[in-house]
C-alpha cells in the first residue's frame, strides 16, 4: 500500500468490500477493515453515495457510518470522526471535478 504524501501527491490503495451497486443511483461499500480480515459492522466503516438528478447536475449524498460499532472511547471516537470529516472535506471536491470532466469529453 502505497501512502499519500501531505500535499495529497502520491498514490493510495484502500482495499473496499463492495455492498451494494445500483448504477447509476447507488454505490455501498465498507472500508478500513484491517488488512486480511473481512470487513463486519465491527471494524470497517460503511460509505453510501446516493445520486439523484437534480437541476444542471446530480445531487450526491454521502454518508459514512460505523464509528460507534467499532467499540472506541469516546475520545478515540470523536478523532476518527474529525479525521474523516476532514478527509471526505479535501476529497469529495476532487471527485466533483473528476465527474465534471466525464460529463465534458
Amino acid at each position: 500500500m502505497t501512502r499519500l504524501r501531505r500535499d495529497g501527491t502520491g498514490t493510495l490503495t484502500v482495499p473496499i468490500q463492495v455492498v451494494e451497486a445500483d448504477e447509476p443511483r447507488r454505490f455501498v461499500f465498507r472500508w478500513a477493515h484491517p488488512e486480511g480480515q473481512p470487513a463486519t459492522t465491527h471494524n470497517s466503516f460503511l460509505v453510501t453515495f446516493d445520486l439523484a438528478p437534480a437541476e444542471g447536475g446530480t445531487l450526491l449524498r454521502l454518508t459514512e457510518a460505523g464509528f460507534r460499532e467499532i467499540g472506541w472511547e469516546a475520545a478515540q471516537l470523536e478523532a476518527h470522526y474529525r479525521s474523516h470529516s476532514a478527509g471526505w472535506d479535501q476529497h469529495l471536491p476532487n471527485l466533483a471535478a473528476y465527474a465534471s470532466g466525464l460529463v465534458r469529453s
